[in-house]
């Protein structure tokens, strides 16, 4: 393919033909707006982000906190006063016996 020089009084911009600003533009003076705005879209995004963003804050620090627990309780009972002798120490041997011990310093 061959490219062919334009002659040199050709410019490449103007048209062939004249034509009126009716012709050109198929519409009048009033519509004929360099700008046109357009009604935005709603998005709701940003709501839905900031509902989102709510919940989890909530979840994360609304919860009450918990209940303290109790101390717990020893596991030794308490052996009663008189079972064993002065300077003895009492041990229970199972559920209903006592065993009296001497101490030892």
């Amino acid at each position: 393919m061959q490219r062919m020089t334009a002659p040199a009084g050709h410019n490449q911009t103007t048209r062939c033909y004249k034509r009126s600003t009716s012709e050109a533009f198929l519409c009048n003076a009033e519509e004929a707006q360099a700008f046109h705005y357009f009604p935005k879209k709603k998005r709701h995004g940003r709501w839905l982000a900031a509902i989102i963003l709510g919940l989890v804050l909530i979840a994360l620090f609304g919860c009450a906190k918990p209940a303290p627990q109790p101390m717990p309780v020893s596991q030794e009972r308490s052996i009663p006063k008189g079972v064993c002798a002065k300077g003895d120490v009492g041990i229970w041997v199972d559920a209903t016996t006592v065993q009296c011990v001497k101490e030892m310093k």
